[in-house]
């Protein structure tokens, strides 16, 4: 199994896994959010310029993408805290 970081450093597993991640983020706000401060590594206070809201509101954002992102946790234990009942 691959280990989470290398699925990060590989741009062909990358480009199939990003596109159904951002499917199941159906607010541009948080496709947003997910593409500038998770994929692209920018700070949340500059997300938060961007968008004029205050940088709770960008954590707050993230948390939201995480619990919605947490079936790519497949097979990883940092997936097992967020999932009620062993969803999976």
């Amino acid at each position: 199994m691959l280990e989470p970081d290398e699925v990060m450093a590989s741009p062909a597993l990358m480009s199939i896994i990003v596109p159904g991640m951002l499917r199941r983020l159906k607010d541009a706000r948080q496709q947003f959010i997910f593409t500038f401060c998770i994929l692209d590594g920018h700070p949340q206070k500059v997300a938060a310029d961007i968008l004029r809201v205050n940088e709770t509101n960008i954590s707050r954002q993230i948390r939201r993408i995480r619990a919605k992102l947490v079936v790519y946790t497949k097979g990883y234990e940092i997936g097992d805290k967020y999932v009620k009942n062993g969803e999976k």
